[in-house]
């Protein structure tokens, strides 16, 4: 090695290690510069994203994996990799456009009057691509779009809705006479008043500029355009869902907005960060929303989506303010190409063997079976100095070659290639999971690494719920790290997977292959990923793949945990398949699921059948979903502000301009990471931090 080359160990082989990595081996002449080890734990890359293949290759998750349109960073990594991996034309995913395919129908399901009600919505598509360039809105521009949209749907409402209710009114004028306008208007008659109401707001928010102009107008007309609304569609709301549905979308973008006023943030400082003080329902509250728009299926979705539940309680809600408006706008104004992707493959198959080959062909070392143990720092608390590693197996070649042919797909498999291990057998026999944070299997080996022989820098990319455990000396060296371990929370989370040997409409479902969500609890997601049974090995015998996932709570004791959600699974079958499955239901139920329609791969039958589908209990530490819970961003730590000298940080548990549990997140957090390490990629090359800020703020 050169003089000066760093030594690098990284921790972890999720998404965030790995983005930091293929940042860092994109640096010019980086073998120079670098030399790279990633530790991973047990057999696999991926962290909370691995999946793996079983019998007869069906993909085993950790819970629902799809991507959303707004992912330009990840979406620019993947597309970099598949380039670079130059897979042959034909074969199975040799791009990134066919391991990802836009997917824009999305159901809320709502809870009205003990009724199930499906509030679908076809998100339209563009011929953006994401991770390919374009502005995003910022916080003006995107109120003003979503005013529009609203507009644009009482327009479009008119033709349903008797003629009384739709009388013509003029484009008031913009800023002299506002507020005889918007009185005016209001007592208009007709759809065509609200929607003059909402060109006075747009010309509003054109108009304001600076802290001189009275931003206090803008309220008062949303709030005259909101009674105006509630006057004209309170006597049709009981039974009319399209009434119902346009006030909660109304009441919460008039809320929101007041609320972004009144907190200063918009015509502000542009920060949407200290309103995650706030948990969002408890912001919509302050700022007016009504209990049916607040505890309406929307935002039940958006906390589903990020498994917003404190301890695993889905009585205990909560997800920050600050971060719930930013993801939404984020999903809903910023999307490139479809609102959603889903994967053709598992999520190991179509993210981290790509990663993987990259990596190892450009000269990154990965070493498996190694589990880490402990940070040490050194004497005077500023660095560490030492990592305390297990090493969890013997190789019998010394190294490790982890993946298998899926029908010609390099993939992952569900346990450990036992024949390139010497204790193989012996683990196969005993059924020792070697991912478990619990397992009672004795590690071969305990060694360390030690600072200027074996590391100079750390990149930490493990996930914060296993920092209790293999970083005690941080919290207690740094107050800082010890405020981020204790306030920024994180979820157990479950999953389940199905085959089935009908398809959705044979089963009863009457709409479009959907993702579903703010359905009955725990597994209130549900995603159709049927496009992965050519994916698989079933020939005929699988016709649709069901998906579910959901918040698991804490009191389950861990070695409980799946046979805890297979029976959560039982019970949730039995009393709520009907709602979108009634043709798949037993002859004598509406509600309760036929298991003959299951695939068993084994070719059992009745509760064989049911036992034989996938469930999953995420209750290892480092599997647990980070939370933004309210007041917990604050204590978040940036990638490059570790506190010490040599340590960089890299998940979605970190103060990453995003803050909420997802891959972008973790993707951010990569880069930045690698931009601490070494200069590269700049900063502004990572879409999204602070894109809600105009240019000239």
């Amino acid at each position: 090695m050169g003089e000066g080359k760093q030594k690098i160990a990284v921790l972890g082989g999720g998404m965030g290690s790995l983005t930091t990595v293929f940042e860092l081996t994109n640096v010019p002449d980086w073998q120079d510069k670098f030399d790279i080890t990633v530790y991973q734990l047990g057999w696999r890359l991926g962290g909370k994203g691995a999946s793996g293949r079983a019998e007869k290759f069906r993909i085993e998750e950790h819970g629902l994996h799809v991507w959303m349109g707004f992912y330009d960073n990840s979406f620019r990594v993947i597309q970099a990799a598949y380039k670079e991996l130059g897979r042959t034309p034909g074969s199975p995913l040799a791009t990134w456009e066919d391991a990802f395919k836009k997917h824009s129908f999305i159901v809320v399901d709502e809870h009205i009057k003990g009724e199930w009600k499906d509030w679908c919505q076809e998100f339209p598509t563009n011929n953006l691509v994401p991770g390919q360039g374009g502005d995003l809105p910022n916080l003006d521009e995107g109120i003003k779009l979503l005013f529009g949209y609203l507009r644009e749907h009482l327009r479009n409402m008119q033709a349903s809705y008797p003629a009384t209710l739709v009388s013509a009114h003029p484009h008031p004028g913009v800023f002299g006479e506002l507020m005889d306008d918007a009185e005016k208007i209001v007592a208009a008659t007709g759809m065509a008043a609200g929607s003059a109401l909402l060109f006075l707001a747009e010309d509003l928010v054109d108009n304001i500029q600076g802290k001189c102009k009275p931003v206090s107008a803008l309220c008062d007309v949303l709030v005259k355009f909101l009674g105006w609304l509630w006057r004209m569609i309170e006597a049709c709301l009981d039974g009319d869902d399209e009434l119902r549905r346009l006030w909660i979308m109304a009441d919460i973008l008039v809320a929101t907005t007041i609320g972004l006023i009144e907190e200063h943030v918009l015509f502000g400082s542009y920060d949407l960060d200290p309103l995650d003080k706030y948990d969002f329902r408890e912001f919509l509250k302050k700022y007016g929303a009504s209990a049916m728009s607040y505890n309406s299926g929307a935002i039940q979705g958006l906390y589903d989506l990020v498994f917003g539940y404190i301890g695993g309680d889905s009585n205990n809600p909560n997800f920050g303010a600050g971060a719930s408006i930013r993801s939404a706008f984020r999903i809903g104004l910023t999307y490139k190409g479809a609102v959603f992707y889903k994967m053709q493959a598992g999520m190991g198959d179509t993210i981290f063997t790509p990663l993987y080959d990259v990596l190892k062909k450009r000269g990154v070392n990965f070493e498996f079976f190694h589990r880490v143990r402990n940070l040490g720092l050194s004497v005077d608390k500023k660095s560490i100095e030492s990592i305390r590693v297990s090493r969890q197996v013997t190789l019998k070649n010394g190294s490790y070659d982890p993946l298998i042919d899926c029908l010609n797909l390099p993939c992952w498999p569900s346990d450990p290639i036992y024949d390139q291990i010497v204790e193989g057998e012996q683990l196969k026999a005993e059924g020792i999971n070697l991912e478990s944070f619990w397992t009672p299997w004795k590690d071969v080996e305990e060694f360390d690494l030690q600072l200027g022989r074996d590391f100079d820098q750390v990149v930490l990319g493990i996930s914060i719920g296993a920092f209790p455990y293999i970083a005690p000396e941080l919290s207690e060296a740094s107050t800082k790290w010890k405020s981020m371990v204790e306030k920024v929370q994180t979820t157990r989370t479950l999953a389940m997977q199905l085959w089935v040997s009908k398809d959705i409409a044979q089963l009863g479902w009457t709409y479009k292959s959907p993702i579903l969500d703010a359905y009955a609890q725990p597994f209130n997601t549900w995603a159709d990923m049927s496009q992965l049974i050519c994916r698989e090995d079933w020939g005929d015998e699988v016709r649709s793949i069901a998906y579910y996932c959901g918040p698991l709570e804490d009191a389950v004791p861990h070695e409980d945990a799946v046979r805890v959600v297979r029976d959560r699974a039982k019970d949730w079958l039995s009393q709520y398949s009907g709602q979108h499955w009634p043709l798949g239901c037993s002859p004598d139920s509406k509600t309760d699921l036929d298991y003959k329609y299951l695939v068993d791969p084994s070719g059992g039958t009745g509760d064989d059948r049911f036992n034989a589908q996938f469930f999953r209990a995420n209750v290892d530490p480092s599997e647990r979903y980070v939370l933004t819970v309210s007041g917990s961003t604050d204590y978040r730590i940036r990638p490059g502000e570790s506190g010490f000298d040599n340590l960089f940080l890299t998940g979605d548990w970190t103060r990453n301009g995003f803050n909420a549990g997802c891959i972008e997140a973790t993707v951010m957090a990569g880069m930045q990471c690698a931009h601490a390490v070494s200069g590269y990629p700049p900063l502004t090359d990572i879409v999204g931090l602070d894109h809600l800020k105009p240019s000239d703020v």
